[in-house]
């Protein structure tokens, strides 16, 4: 019931502090709810933020997240962001660092199924299309001006 009736959180607080945010009204609403604690990731952050720098901050994170799994096969990508998004929505866990943190090790954990090798001066696009193998290393050590 705390899950559904912390979307009353909102009705506690004043319109510029839903716009601009204020960390201060945690522990007011939270005691206003009756809760333990907000327990939605997304909430927490608007009432930290506002929903002006909350939009702009899931933006960011949205396609820092685009950027962590683009190595990654459609199957693994949906593994990572799915089970993350979806555990890290049903608490507020997304609003501190410590989330972060396990997300990047989460995705490093699946193997890359490519990763483009730049040379120092020819960076091409058909480097960048081609599986990642150490015989390529090693002879990228020795092409930087071919």
């Amino acid at each position: 019931m705390t899950r559904v009736k912390v979307f009353d959180a909102f009705s506690f607080i004043n319109n510029t502090d839903f716009w601009i945010g204020n960390p201060n009204n945690y522990i007011p609403v939270m005691e206003k709810l009756g809760a333990a604690g907000v327990e939605n990731s997304y909430i927490v952050i608007i009432m930290n933020y506002g929903l002006i720098m909350s939009v702009i901050l899931f933006f960011y994170l949205f396609s820092w997240i685009k950027n962590q799994v683009q190595y990654q096969t459609l199957y693994n990508k949906a593994i990572i962001i799915v089970s993350f998004i979806l555990v890290g929505s049903l608490n507020n866990g997304l609003a501190g660092p410590n989330a972060w943190v396990f997300f990047i090790l989460c995705s490093h954990s699946f193997p890359f199924v490519f990763q483009p090798t730049f040379k120092l001066f020819n960076i091409s696009k058909s480097n960048l299309n081609k599986p990642y193998t150490s015989i390529d290393a090693a002879r990228s050590n020795f092409n930087y001006f071919s």
